[in-house]
Order: C-alpha cells, then sequence, then structure tokens
C-alpha cells in the first residue's frame, strides 16, 4: 500500500491560533454552562450572551467580592483613613436631556464604513490610505504611524509604499475611495461611503412613537450615578 501524500503547504489552511483558542474557549463555556449565545435557539443575535448556570455563579461571586472590598469594607485611603463610599444605581432610561447634557446625542456617533468583501466594518476616521506603486492601500490604525506599520507589509505586492504622508479616508473623494485597498480586501473599490451610525439604543416611553417620546438606554453605566 503506498504512503499518503502530504497535501502541498501552500494548499493547507492557516488558522490564526487567536482565533482557534477563542473557538476553544467559547466551546468550553458552553459546554461547562458558563455563557450560551441568546435566543441560540432562534439563531442567535452576534454580540449578545446570556449566562448559564455557572456563569451566573461566576458573575454574581465576582460581583460580591466586589461590593464587599469597596463598599462594604473600603480600602485605606492616602490620608490613612477608609475611603468614603456608599451603594448608589439608577434607572436604565432616563430623561434624553441626560444624554444632550453628558454630550453623548450631540457626538456619541462615527462615521463607519463597510467593505463589500470582508463583510467587515471599521471607523472611518481610522482608515489611512498611503500610496503603494500604482495603487493605493487602506489600513487600520488608531494614529498614523501604527497604520503605516500595518501598510508597509501589505504594500510590497503593489511595489513597495511610497515615501509620503498618509491621508484620511474621510479626505478623499467619491473617485479616490473607489481606487484603495481595503484593509482585509483583495481587490480595490469594496469600501462604501462613511456613514453616520449612532452608538446609543434608541427607545419610546409611551404608547406614541413619535420625538416627543423618543428615549434611550444608557450608554454608560455610571451615567444617571454621575
Amino acid at each position: 500500500m503506498s504512503e499518503p501524500v502530504a497535501a502541498p503547504e501552500s494548499q493547507v489552511p492557516r488558522v490564526d491560533p487567536a482565533d482557534k483558542s477563542m473557538e476553544e474557549l467559547v466551546s468550553l463555556c458552553k459546554r461547562r454552562g458558563f455563557v450560551y449565545p441568546a435566543s441560540e435557539v432562534y439563531g442567535g443575535l452576534n454580540g449578545f450572551w446570556d449566562y448559564g448556570p455557572l456563569g451566573i455563579e461566576l458573575k454574581n461571586a465576582i460581583r460580591d467580592w466586589w461590593w464587599r472590598c469597596n463598599v462594604q469594607c473600603p480600602p485605606i485611603g492616602p490620608d490613612g483613613e477608609p475611603i468614603q463610599m456608599v451603594g448608589l444605581d439608577s434607572s436604565i432610561i432616563q430623561n434624553p436631556k441626560t444624554w444632550v447634557a453628558s454630550g453623548h446625542v450631540g457626538g456619541f456617533s462615527d462615521p463607519m464604513v463597510d467593505c463589500t468583501e470582508s463583510k467587515k466594518r471599521y471607523r472611518a476616521d481610522h482608515l489611512w490610505v498611503f500610496a503603494a506603486g500604482k495603487g493605493r492601500v487602506v489600513t487600520v490604525g488608531s494614529a498614523e504611524q501604527e497604520a503605516r506599520e500595518a501598510a508597509g507589509k501589505r504594500a510590497k505586492k503593489l511595489g513597495g509604499l511610497a515615501d509620503e504622508p498618509g491621508t484620511s479616508f474621510l479626505e478623499l473623494d467619491g473617485a479616490g475611495r473607489g481606487a484603495v485597498l481595503g484593509p482585509d480586501a483583495t481587490k480595490p473599490g469594496t469600501l462604501t461611503e462613511p456613514r453616520e451610525f449612532n452608538l446609543m439604543f434608541e427607545t419610546f416611553v409611551g404608547a406614541i412613537r413619535n420625538d416627543d417620546a423618543k428615549a434611550y438606554l444608557r450608554p454608560e453605566t455610571a451615567q444617571g450615578i454621575f
């Protein structure tokens, strides 16, 4: 019997160790009853999780330990006296003027960009465009230098990275945006026009759905306490 022939290395799918580790961790948590995808029997909802029997015990244990260490038995402050701390909670839904005063209504939204190829979404102000060979390459980074380092690795196949400053994706016009190569794309022109995404969950208080009844789920747990 002939020995099996191994597939060429180039044909073997590569798995990111971080992705594999996360999959193993999620699988373990589900098997042990810590967390489950929310409404899993109906297909789940991306980004939302339910606590299982062990998960809720762990969550409550951490919460009670924190409360005991910081509220019931507070640590000693710089003056040698225990820090004065008391418990306080507030309603999840508050008067919308609360969020106007905190700046969330006017500024808690970001221009976002979708990639039609990779199906990923990016903050437009974190996308930097660099000239690379005869094309342009877009990378993600909260700062230009951080993005340039990532761009250099991707620009080799385009003929190298030009020695010129980066440009924010928001500064490009429609034609310019269509010529750039997205962070996780293999061909240019896959990034959509920036769109504003409000990061707060809207709801309505009362029986009538209009602007007077509009409210928000609190974007910060401690906002009402502040």
